[in-house]
């Protein structure tokens, strides 16, 4: 018996030693999973918070509206849709200035619709306040200079090549005829996007002519290859940098 009773004893301690130990680690344990799992659910609750505020924010702010004047025929630049302005674009329209993919262009139709612009815009291309470059050839870069060469320019972007014209027979017309009606004029190009390459050129002619002179300087940026990723057309903004002295500028319209 005082043998076991030896034997026992420290047998007991040493059990109730190693309950207790881990008793308080457990206990441990669970606080610190406990204070993990309080700090997760605050985090979660302020990122609910803000983004219910931002929610209740956006419901309530009204929408940005930017007015425009009426465009009407009295204005004093308002640019009037003559004959001469229908032929030109039907005419551009004509041009097949295809992309039919990277590397593969209408070289020749490209010169071609440059002749055109050169031709019905000659006040643009001798105007003391425009610079003209040829970007790989084919992309046309113009700068305007503004009187206040402090301010940032800008730039017009379009481009002047047009996607293939494929199943012809399920066009009402032929895509590069230029077909002009009482109310359009038809063919690949007419919005995409050679609409918005000869109405800022128009512009441009039209302003020049009346002897406007812009404040900020701006660049209009006809790219040639845009329907196939526009590599070759892409370096027309690193040949902006001389003029902006290597600012980035906003883009205004359209894509080149």
């Amino acid at each position: 018996m005082l043998s076991f009773t030896k034997v026992s004893v420290p047998f007991t301690a040493f059990r109730c030693l190693s309950l207790i130990r881990n008793s308080f680690v457990g206990t441990m344990a669970a606080s610190v999973v406990k204070k993990f799992l309080g700090t997760i659910f605050l985090l979660f609750a302020c990122v609910l918070v803000i983004l219910s505020l931002l929610v209740i924010k956006t419901l309530l702010s009204s929408p940005h509206k930017q007015e425009f004047a009426k465009c009407d025929p009295s204005d004093k630049d308002f640019i009037k849709l003559d004959e001469k302005r229908i032929q030109t674009l039907s005419q551009a329209i004509s041009i097949k200035t295809v992309s039919y993919q990277q590397g593969i262009l209408s070289f020749g139709a490209l010169k071609e619709i440059h002749q055109l612009i050169f031709k019905a815009y000659p006040i643009l291309h001798t105007s003391p306040l425009v610079h003209l470059e040829t970007v790989n050839n084919y992309s046309l870069l113009y700068y305007v200079k503004g009187s206040d060469e402090a301010l940032k320019p800008y730039m017009l972007a379009a481009h002047l090549d047009v996607v293939p014209a494929e199943n012809l027979e399920d066009w009402d017309v032929p895509p590069f005829a230029g077909v002009i009606d009482d109310k359009y004029i038809w063919g690949r190009g007419a919005i995409d996007d050679k609409h918005s390459v000869f109405g800022i050129l128009e512009a441009l002619e039209f302003l020049l002519k009346r002897g406007e002179h812009p404040v900020r300087s701006f660049y209009v940026a006809l790219g040639h290859d845009e329907e196939v990723m526009g590599t070759q057309g892409k370096p027309i903004t690193d040949n902006c940098h001389p003029y902006s002295q290597g600012s980035d500028f906003p883009w205004i319209h359209g894509r080149s």
